[in-house]
């Protein structure tokens, strides 16, 4: 992948691979294994989720205490210069490069079997849909089986997202259309803050092994880019989440407060990521030809992701359950509103 990036597609956003130690069968039979991969360094700032948490606790810390009493008035909070129209930029930022990167993995393919795109079919759509199908049927049996060791919180979520069984059967079938005027081609396939490294205003995208726990086959499977988009729209999500926990650890009284300021962020930076990735793709097949196709499209693969999450954290961090539950109900309002 990093190869093919940087040699072939000119991408310049990623570090280079400079080495590789590779296994080899003496016969032939078997392709050859990587087993490391030396790239250039790149002097950053940490990565991307590390900044974003850091800077939401820095910025939420500041305008809990300008609300607090001798701070700024609530009702000349609207007089100052908005607090993160830094981070806000480098979220438009990602969506740039996010970008940038898929039209590379689109437009430079040529006759290479392994990265050429290829349109999405409508025997494509079909799969999408039941194997989210089938990862919902899952999520409802774990949630209905762990539902009474959930906190209270969690649980009313639970209980909310139970209840959306016909909903998310109709969302699944409304976001996914029947045909797409678009193409797969390889993508990320694991993309999320933790997986850019922030280098001064920039960033640079890292770590094109896919998901770990999915067969190498899986991973390198063609599919649609916007599934990267949904997997960084949720990133935004957990940071926001992880931000507020963080806060009513020592701050319990001010989380209603800091959840509502967290959630305002994480709109403005999705918008302003998605808003920026849509620029980037104008006029590449990696978009849907249909810009409403294209919204829907990524709706369908941030439910995906986050009917995913919900049976991740119900198995490894039930702790966490209330982010992906959350954001499961925020698609399945959206999608409400567009039926």
């Amino acid at each position: 992948m990093t190869r093919f990036l940087t040699e072939r597609a000119g991408f310049a956003n990623t570090p280079p691979p400079l080495a590789t130690l590779e296994l080899s069968s003496p016969d032939g039979s078997t392709p050859p294994m990587a087993l490391c991969v030396l790239f250039g360094f790149v002097r950053n700032q940490g990565d991307g989720w590390t900044l974003a948490l850091d800077y939401l606790i820095r910025y939420l810390d500041d305008a809990l205490n300008e609300a607090a009493p001798g701070g700024t008035p609530p009702d000349q909070e609207v007089e100052r210069p908005d607090p993160d129209h830094f981070f806000l930029g480098l979220a438009r930022q990602l969506g740039l490069r996010t970008g940038e990167m898929h039209r590379a993995l689109a437009e430079f393919g040529g006759d290479d079997p392994a990265f050429a795109p290829e349109p999405i079919t409508p025997d494509d759509i079909a799969a999408w849909r039941r194997e989210l199908q089938e990862s919902a049927e899952d999520l409802f049996a774990r949630l209905r089986a762990g539902r009474d060791r959930l906190a209270e919180p969690a649980r009313e979520l639970a209980d909310q997202v139970i209840g959306t069984r016909e909903r998310l059967d109709e969302a699944i079938r409304l976001l996914a259309p029947d045909n797409v005027s678009a193409v797969k081609c390889r993508h990320h396939g694991d993309y999320h803050l933790g997986q850019v490294l922030a280098v001064q205003n920039d960033f640079y995208i890292i770590d094109f092994e896919g998901e770990p726990s999915r067969p190498l086959e899986q991973r390198r499977r063609k599919n649609s880019p916007l599934r990267d988009v949904a997997g960084m729209i949720r990133s935004f999500d957990y940071a926001a989440s992880a931000a507020v926990r963080q806060i009513g650890e020592t701050r319990p009284a001010s989380m209603p407060r800091a959840a509502a300021l967290a959630e305002s962020w994480r709109e403005r930076a999705v918008a302003g990521f998605r808003a920026a990735y849509r620029k980037a793709t104008r006029g590449s097949p990696v978009f849907p030809a249909n810009k409403l196709q294209g919204k829907a499209l990524i709706d369908f693969f941030t439910l995906e992701k986050a009917v995913y999450e919900v049976n991740y954290e119900l198995a490894n961090r039930p702790d966490w359950v209330s982010i992906p539950l959350t954001g499961v109900l925020r698609v399945l309002a959206k999608a409400g509103g567009h039926s």
